[in-house]
């Protein structure tokens, strides 16, 4: 199975200027879609 990197940029305004990073290393199987990636990322944030 491969692996694929995402990164996530957010910007907060109200904190500082600039914006903030997080990266996650997501497995994907052949038929992953991105919606898919987003998903998993979502579910490792909580």
């Amino acid at each position: 199975m491969d692996s694929v990197i995402v990164q996530v940029h957010r910007f907060h305004p109200e904190q500082e200027p600039g914006s903030y990073i997080q990266t996650y290393e997501v497995p994907v199987a052949e038929k992953t879609t991105v919606l898919d990636l987003l998903c998993q990322i979502q579910s490792t944030q909580d």
